[in-house]
């Protein structure tokens, strides 16, 4: 896979995390398995590009992809199973702090790729 490929997908991933959770449904078309099919095309997509860095992306970039995978690893915790159905999704203050880090996630991406 190319780099511009690696990269066009973390751009999507991110996009994806950034959207409210029904417009987010909507697009990935998978009812009751959005958030599971988000949050694995993000690592995916942000373990491969990490992967192929060749040179070290702005520090702010970064972080900000580091705390997304954070966030997403916490949710993926037994004890917050529940928070991965569409109502939650749509609607709970955790999926809510994922969608603002990747919006600025996405909008420091713009400006970097």
């Amino acid at each position: 896979m190319s780099a511009v490929s690696v990269e066009a997908e973390l751009c999507e991933s991110v996009r994806l995390l950034a959207l409210p959770g029904e417009d987010a449904m909507s697009e990935v078309g998978a009812p009751g398995k959005t958030a599971d099919r988000m949050a694995h095309r993000f690592d995916e997509a942000y373990t491969r590009w990490v992967a192929e860095l060749q040179d070290l992306p702005p520090v702010a970039l970064f972080e900000t992809l580091q705390r997304i995978d954070g966030a997403l690893l916490e949710l993926a915790r037994p004890e917050h199973r529940e928070l991965w159905t569409d109502t939650e999704l749509c609607g709970h203050a955790a999926w809510q702090g994922v969608r603002v880090l990747a919006a600025d996630a996405f909008a420091r991406l713009e400006g970097v790729l």
